[in-house]
């Protein structure tokens, strides 16, 4: 019976990994398997008559051990670097015209998004990823939460202001 719950689940695990090995440039099968694996663990302790569907109920597990695989492996990559893990050195400070550049190197708008995702709860974090990066609707992310819509919907709003600001006041000089 296990078994068939956590392969009625492992399409949508498979489709997150696509996602996240996009946005991560990572190895989807990899990610897949780690997810899998996470799912499989999570699953163990899930009750059915709690009223949350199984998929919700490993979601996070499975998110969270794709994430950590990718920032291990990022942190291995710079290790045999001999260097960091920030996506760019740096912009120039100067443009052509000898003003100073306004626009924002990647390396930094990376930093201040990073530590603007620090500053959500799992909640937020959640439901930003799921509307933003995996496109879902917001009822559709409320139900993977287990949230009820409402919630949702204020939960995400407060989140994405929260991203706004932080990532303002991170970026700028």
């Amino acid at each position: 019976m296990q078994a068939e719950l956590i392969l009625s689940v492992a399409p949508r695990v498979r489709r997150l990994a696509n996602v996240v090995a996009r946005a991560r440039q990572a190895d989807a099968e990899d990610l897949y398997q780690t997810a899998m694996l996470a799912s499989v663990k999570h699953a163990r302790t899930w009750q059915p008559d709690r009223g949350l569907a199984l998929y919700a109920y490993v979601y996070r597990a499975a998110r969270a051990s794709m994430f950590e695989l990718c920032a291990r492996e990022r942190a291995w990559a710079a290790a045999a670097r001999g260097g960091s893990s920030t996506l760019d050195e740096g912009a120039d400070s100067t443009s052509l015209d000898g003003e100073p550049d306004r626009t924002i190197d990647r390396g930094r708008a990376a930093a201040a998004v990073g530590a603007a995702l620090a500053t959500l709860d799992d909640d937020e974090r959640q439901l930003v990823w799921l509307f933003t990066v995996e496109e879902r609707s917001l009822a559709e992310a409320a139900r993977m939460t287990g949230l009820d819509y409402e919630r949702a919907r204020t939960t995400l709003e407060r989140a994405m202001k929260k991203l706004r600001r932080g990532v303002k006041r991170g970026t700028a000089r």
